[in-house]
């Protein structure tokens, strides 16, 4: 499962819950704007504020243990 929250206001806030406590070792993702896929996020390439980590994250295609 994936998960992902593109906020197209500004001043939003977000809040998500979660079934389990909080686990650095078991945290993974994907970069957001893979191209393959195909997702039409509405931002601009210029209008988003990203985290080092989530720059950082690679392809789908290059995650182990994914087929496309």
């Amino acid at each position: 499962d994936g998960h992902g929250f593109c906020a197209t206001k500004d001043d939003t806030e977000f809040l998500y819950k979660a079934s389990e406590f909080y686990s650095p070792e078991h945290e993974r993702g994907i970069l957001w704007n893979d191209p393959d896929l195909k997702i039409e996020w509405p931002v601009l390439e210029c209008s988003y504020t990203l985290s080092d980590r989530d720059k950082g994250f690679p392809r789908l295609k290059e995650v182990e243990g994914v087929l496309l």
